[in-house]
């Protein structure tokens, strides 16, 4: 083929240039979660990029490391995508797309009204669908091999792994909520998204907060006009 090393080269000089601009993203969302405990940016990103690199350099000598890595969390973005719709779903579907979404679209498409109920119905069974069908197809597939804890592709390694990210996670985040945010703020004077905005009470139903200053009514919530 003519000027195939080339196209090799460009390839994989762009396949780089696409991990490192996802990898940016990443570092500067962890960074922005130290942040918020009070570290000092400076010291969050070089913490961060050390860990990634760490990681990275474990991936790039251990193959089997890489497998287990790839397997779990592969599998686990399915898991991740819920939670997010589930947090869509407790804010408020019809709030989050048109304030969040809508309001602040520039020359974009605008979500429909059926986007709220992808949300709340559609992707959450397609969720459990496919996360039933894993557990299932591992089970079927590998009969003697699915419970194993150490194995690089086995169901309870994925389960052990994602149960102990979650255990880590939700205890930083009691620590954060309960014992940090009380050090900044006074406790009272906490927004915790159920009833307190603004020194004004909600009812935690019908209402909800889409601007400082003005609440609206859930059932009479028009379409964002644009």
């Amino acid at each position: 083929m003519d000027f195939g090393r080339v196209l090799a080269a460009m390839f994989f000089l762009a396949l780089s240039f696409a991990g490192l601009s996802s990898m940016v993203a990443n570092v500067e969302l962890i960074t922005k979660t130290l942040l918020d405990f009070g570290v000092n940016r400076k010291l969050s990103v070089l913490f961060v990029s050390l860990i990634v690199f760490g990681f990275g350099c474990i991936s790039a000598t251990n193959m089997g490391f890489l497998v287990n890595q790839d397997f779990v969390w592969g599998f686990a973005l399915i898991i991740s995508g819920t939670i997010f719709q589930y947090l869509v779903i407790r804010y408020g579907s019809t709030v989050f797309r048109a304030t969040l979404i809508n309001e602040y679209s520039i020359r974009d498409w605008y979500l429909p009204r059926l986007w709220e109920w992808i949300v709340k119905y559609v992707a959450p069974v397609e969720a459990f669908i496919l996360l039933l069908w894993f557990t299932v197809n591992e089970i079927f597939e590998h009969p003697n091999d699915w419970y194993n804890v150490i194995s690089e592709e086995s169901l309870m390694t994925c389960v052990v792994q994602w149960l102990g990210v979650m255990l880590i996670l939700n205890i930083i985040n009691v620590f954060y909520v309960f014992c940090y945010l009380p050090r900044k703020m006074p406790y009272e004077n906490l927004d915790l998204g159920d009833k307190q905005h603004n020194g004004e009470l909600l009812n935690g139903k019908e209402e909800v907060a889409t601007k400082p200053d003005m609440y609206v009514d859930v059932a009479d919530f028009e379409e964002t006009k644009h």
